[in-house]
């Protein structure tokens, strides 16, 4: 059973337990960037105009004064037993591994235990993000369910590895199985089951279905989908809203430290989509003190450095995680800081390794692959490959990031009519971020409609006063 509310998967752009890495980050990231002050003078002759009819509809910044409770440190304290820091959390999980395997060796055959062992293994693969266990987690799982007998089986289980794996079709199976086991599911399973349906939902761009899933799980048993409901607000703009609803699945979560730790990266991940990177490093800072060494909280600090002006202290933290773990967006986020220093060389040296270790990982997991590979595709590589690519995830997730990914691909290779009817079904499915908006502002401006073009510059400032300074050009993780 998967404990309620665990969200053992990434869901939106906010990565979750079993999918610490960015979703679909390259759908949040722009081909090209229109600073402001640059495209005022390219409108300087329709502004007088434009500006007042404007301002009276940009999207208002989410209200300041809201009721809802921010968060405060004393929500992220620790309250129970777990590894302390990253070294003991990958021995601990190296640990429940090799137990899986022996115990599925004393007894083969038994289902259970191979269930057990694929749930070690996506333990691992949510902290180190090795594809390959992801892979071999999903062949124990398919072998457990042809060994489970009728009215049984992993189904919670594939279902959630399925969401791993941007896989909704099989996420929904999975779940249509869990719902015909021969003993009725209790109350937790259920409220999981719904809650997972909200996640599909939020998946296929339908945020009101993902609302009413979830308030079905919070009222079918005690179990909390505060993370879950905090992912949506963020993808609808809501940042104080999103904030809170973190705050509050702090307290009501594990509280081990880390589960607050991720806690913590998500409240930084949700201030930087709004531009406060200040704010953003403190939780960063806060998510190391809570999980020392924690190297995807090292990777989005290092990136507030390089919005700070501080490339050399960015460049230097990137390239210690890229070199530990071997992670294609580490190499990818150092590959671009290098190139905006100019160093073409190291740029493009560790661009190829990205691009190499991207198509291994297409190899072991496509679809968890695939979004990923196409922003590397898109800023290191072929236009054209990306542009396959995040046609594919589209298919698979039509939500609002992946539809700003296939967009951008788009602009990148002229098709400018199609990526701004993408952009459009972003906006219409309640996707609000500031990269989306300045995504129809470029593609507005290259189809010559000024007006359109100013409009969505407003709101994407509105939602992110920073999105058009130059300095993001550093940005890889933290998009919004």
């Amino acid at each position: 059973m998967i404990p309620p509310g665990a969200a053992p998967y990434s869901v939106g752009n906010a990565p979750l337990a079993a999918g610490d890495w960015p979703q679909a980050g390259g759908g949040q990231r722009m081909r090209l960037r229109l600073p402001r002050t640059a495209l005022s003078m390219l409108l300087a002759p329709f502004l007088c105009v434009l500006l007042v009819a404007a301002t009276e509809h940009v999207l208002e910044p989410e209200e300041t004064g809201s009721s809802q409770a921010l968060p405060q440190p004393d929500d992220l304290a620790i309250r129970a037993f777990g590894p302390a820091d990253y070294g003991s959390a990958t021995k601990a999980y190296a640990d429940e591994i090799a137990l899986g395997r022996e115990r599925v060796n004393k007894a083969p055959g038994e289902w259970l235990r191979e269930e057990t062992l694929a749930a070690a293994l996506l333990s691992d693969f949510s902290l180190s993000g090795n594809y390959a266990t992801l892979s071999e987690a999903g062949s124990w799982l398919r072998n457990a369910r042809n060994l489970a007998p009728e009215g049984s089986g992993p189904w919670l289980r594939e279902a959630a590895f399925a969401m791993v794996n941007h896989d909704l079709a099989g996420a929904e199976a999975a779940l249509a199985g869990a719902e015909r086991v021969a003993v009725p599911n209790p109350a937790s399973d259920q409220a999981e089951i719904a809650a997972m349906r909200g996640d599909i939902a939020l998946y296929r761009g339908d945020m009101d279905a993902a609302e009413r899933f979830y308030a079905i799980a919070e009222g079918t048993s005690a179990s909390s989908t505060a993370f879950r409901r905090a992912a949506l607000a963020r993808s609808q703009g809501r940042f104080d809203a999103a904030m809170a609803l973190f705050a509050k699945a702090a307290r009501d979560g594990g509280g081990t430290p880390l589960s607050q730790a991720r806690i913590a990266l998500q409240l930084g991940i949700t201030e930087s989509a709004r531009g406060r990177y200040d704010a953003a490093r403190n939780w960063y800072d806060s998510a190391l003190r809570l999980f020392p060494d924690y190297p995807l909280a090292r990777l989005y600090r290092a990136e507030t450095f390089a919005l700070a002006g501080d490339t050399k202290t960015a460049i230097a933290e990137m390239e210690a995680v890229a070199r530990r773990e071997q992670w294609p967006d580490a190499m990818d986020a150092l590959a671009m800081l290098y190139r905006t220093q100019g160093d073409r060389v190291r740029s493009r040296q560790w661009s190829a390794r990205a691009g190499a270790l991207w198509q291994q990982r297409l190899q072991l997991a496509p679809s968890a692959a695939r979004a990923h590979a196409a922003e590397h595709e898109l800023v290191f590589g072929d236009p054209q490959r990306a542009l396959a690519l995040a046609r594919q995830d589209v298919a698979m997730r039509p939500h609002g990031a992946s539809r700003i990914l296939l967009a951008n691909a788009l602009l990148a290779t002229g098709a400018t009519d199609e990526a701004l009817t993408q952009l459009r079904k972003a906006e219409a499915s309640g996707w609000r971020s500031a990269p989306l908006y300045a995504s129809i502002a470029e593609a507005a401006l290259l189809l010559g409609d000024v007006a359109t073009a100013e409009q969505a510059t407003l709101h994407a400032e509105a939602l992110n006063p920073e999105i058009f300074q130059p300095s993001r050009t550093v940005v890889w993780f933290g998009h919004g």
